[in-house]
């Protein structure tokens, strides 16, 4: 079996620490600039409500609001804005025998505005479905394609993208109300996976060489 000498053994051991160490700044950096692109901009999770103005009406065969109320993005709890929707007439196709489920036909578009701080979001709101939880608050969900998105929106919600967005109605004495809702991008932000994905490409190529070297004791 061939030996190598004490040098040869060093100076492949500091090989490895140095590979090590590269490995480690690339992890912590991706992790760095991620978190960075969150904290600079508004995050892509939104809520708003309760509908603090506006009417809510639903029938046996259509729905028509028009309401505004608060929202905020749990990054920027300090920072509340406010969130306008508004449909008329969205139109419910069909609904399981218990009336628990209704599908929403076509055209049933309407649209949805939020602003926090100097930003703004908008949309055009398509209703998919509603769900009724009890006798006094029903779960409504459809998609938002963006229309208006500027800089504190556009990492996460790019004009043209689509979002999901959800909200529950109150229905009590006789009247109806939004109580709360959210918006979620449904692609993840480009910017952090082309971080987290530069970081995983630099621990493979590492890896790969750390593999491929030959063995020190033989």
């Amino acid at each position: 079996m061939r030996t190598k000498n004490a040098k040869t053994i060093c100076t492949g051991k500091t090989t490895m620490a140095r590979r090590l160490a590269i490995s480690l700044a690339l992890m912590a950096l991706t992790l760095l600039l991620t978190g960075a692109s969150f904290a600079s901009l508004i995050d892509s999770f939104i809520v708003f409500g309760p509908g603090t103005s506006g009417s809510f009406s639903i029938t046996g065969t259509s729905i028509t609001f028009n309401v505004s109320g608060p929202a905020s993005s749990p990054l920027l709890p300090l920072t509340l804005g406010k969130f306008t929707m508004a449909a008329s007439g969205l139109a419910i196709s069909s609904h399981n025998d218990e009336g628990e489920v209704d599908v929403f036909g076509q055209p049933n578009t309407g649209t949805f505005t939020v602003t926090i701080g100097g930003d703004t979001l908008a949309g055009s709101l398509n209703m998919g479905f509603s769900q009724m939880i009890n006798s006094q608050h029903t779960f409504f969900e459809g998609t938002l394609t963006i229309t208006t998105s500027t800089p504190g929106f556009s990492n996460a919600y790019p004009v043209n993208s689509v979002a999901d967005l959800n909200f529950v109605t109150d229905n009590r004495g006789g009247t109806t109300f939004l109580s709360s809702g959210e918006v979620d991008p449904i692609i993840p932000e480009p910017r952090t996976l082309i971080l987290m994905g530069s970081g995983l490409l630099g621990m493979a190529g590492i890896v790969r060489r750390k593999l491929r070297s030959p063995d020190l004791d033989q």
